[in-house]
């Protein structure tokens, strides 16, 4: 894990780009891979292809895996893990004494060093409050943000609408459901500092 200090920096749908305090926590360096997976499904039984309900995870979760306790080749075992819902992941950060980092967490880490990237190659992860806190505010406190902001005219109500991988990202979490797996979403875990 690495140390995240604390700052500010503004979050996509901030009022008057107003900047948002984050506190110091532990990030995963790395998105977690299939091999940590595969060791949390072998004694987290309930998290298994095979066995988790549907209720938890669609019918394409951990699809790209041979079967519930193998992942393939040697080669695929060190690969970000994707097709794993949003209860998934924080089962495996809760199983590590962790949870899913917030998005205040996520975007503070990320926001200037993507900016540059090319997002259509970007693997998205999920964060703990992967929808809630982008159309209530809840984490920042600030006033709810209207659920139709992520659509043609979102960008319009944007701190920067021309930070278009940001915008992207707010898009994409705004559509997800927590049962969701898809082959672009992995995940990584954090710790609040002790």
């Amino acid at each position: 894990m690495s140390k995240i200090p604390s700052g500010e920096y503004i979050p996509m749908y901030a009022e008057k780009n107003k900047k948002t305090r984050v506190s110091s926590f532990w990030m995963d360096s790395n998105p977690v891979t299939n091999k940590e997976f595969l060791d949390f499904v072998k004694t987290h039984s309930q998290w298994r292809r095979s066995k988790v309900k549907s209720i938890f995870a669609e019918k394409t979760y951990l699809q790209l895996w041979r079967s519930d306790l193998s992942v393939g080749s040697k080669r695929e075992l060190n690969k970000t893990v994707v097709q794993v819902s949003w209860f998934a992941a924080q089962a495996y950060c809760e199983s590590k004494n962790k949870s899913l980092p917030t998005v205040d967490q996520w975007e503070y880490v990320y926001a200037e060093e993507l900016k540059s990237e090319d997002i259509r190659n970007k693997l998205m992860e999920w964060t703990l409050d992967f929808n809630t806190a982008m159309v209530t505010g809840e984490s920042r406190g600030d006033s709810a943000i209207e659920k139709n902001l992520f659509c043609g005219s979102g960008s319009l109500g944007s701190s920067d609408f021309k930070n278009y991988s940001a915008f992207m990202r707010f898009a994409y979490r705004s559509s997800l459901k927590a049962n969701y797996t898809t082959e672009n979403l992995g995940f990584r875990c954090v710790k609040s500092e002790e």
